[in-house]
Formats: C-alpha cells, sequence, structure tokens
C-alpha cells in the first residue's frame, strides 16, 4: 500500500513537472514572437535590416572590408562587390560604417544586429545585411529607390 502511494505521489509530481515545463516553454515562444513582431518593422523584403533611419539617398551600395586585406571574408566581399558591378548597380568597398543612433535604445537595437551579423556586411540606403546574395542586394536596391 506504501508503496502504491509513492508511485502515485512520483507519476502526479511526473506530470506537475511537465506541465510547468510545458508551460514555462510556451511562454517563452510567446515572448520570442512578440519581440519579432516589435521588431517587424526593422526588416525589408529582401531580408535587409534598417540601420540608420533617415539616411540620404546614397546611389551606392557599401560592402564593408578592410582595404588591402588578403583574407578569405575581403576576398569574398571584393567579389561581391564586383558581381554587384557587373549587374549594373554602384557599388564600393569601404572599411568605415558610421551609424549615429538617436537614443539609447537605437544605440542596442544596432548593437544587437552588428554583433550577429556575418561578413561581410552590405549596406542598401541604410539598410544592411551581412553576406546577402548579389540577387538579395539588388532586390534591396530596387526597393529603396
Amino acid at each position: 500500500m506504501n508503496l502504491l502511494k509513492l508511485l502515485l505521489k512520483i507519476t502526479v509530481i511526473a506530470v506537475l513537472v511537465f506541465v510547468a515545463i510545458a508551460v514555462s516553454g510556451k511562454m517563452k515562444r510567446q515572448k520570442q514572437i512578440e519581440a519579432i513582431a516589435r521588431d517587424a518593422p526593422n526588416w525589408s523584403e529582401a531580408g535587409f535590416y534598417l540601420l540608420q533611419r533617415d539616411v540620404p539617398k546614397n546611389q551606392k551600395v557599401w560592402v564593408m572590408a578592410p582595404p588591402n586585406c588578403p583574407s578569405q571574408e575581403a576576398q569574398q566581399a571584393r567579389l561581391l562587390c564586383a558581381a554587384i558591378q557587373v549587374a549594373g548597380v554602384p557599388c564600393e568597398i569601404s572599411s568605415q560604417l558610421q551609424l549615429n543612433p538617436d537614443s539609447p535604445e537605437e544605440a542596442e537595437r544596432l548593437k544587437k544586429f552588428m554583433d550577429q551579423v556575418a561578413n561581410p556586411l552590405v549596406v542598401v540606403r541604410g539598410w544592411g545585411k551581412g553576406n546577402p546574395t548579389v540577387k538579395e542586394v539588388i532586390a534591396q536596391y530596387r526597393a529603396t529607390k
């Protein structure tokens, strides 16, 4: 009889733990969905992230890479820039990106993006994306004319 009571208690505790884990997982996922929804206006259809609002309509695409660097990433950046130019879009390699956030919240938003972006970073009229395809760059360029 005592063994049966012990098994019943263990079963009840296991069920309660399972329910608690499931509920907390669902709440965490809901928070993630809400965070994505809040950040949605910062993403373009081509997958570029809004780096800076009110950017002058710069006609050039900027591919961020250190000048004269022999690294694989820098070579990839130069090849990407050349392919963008062949497609008829003006493009330049740059080693500096100057962003002027308006507030601490804006600075934190940019920091979160820059911490996870892949190289090379490509900037099209204030919108940035890490390691995009030529097709994505052209789509963003045309969408922001």
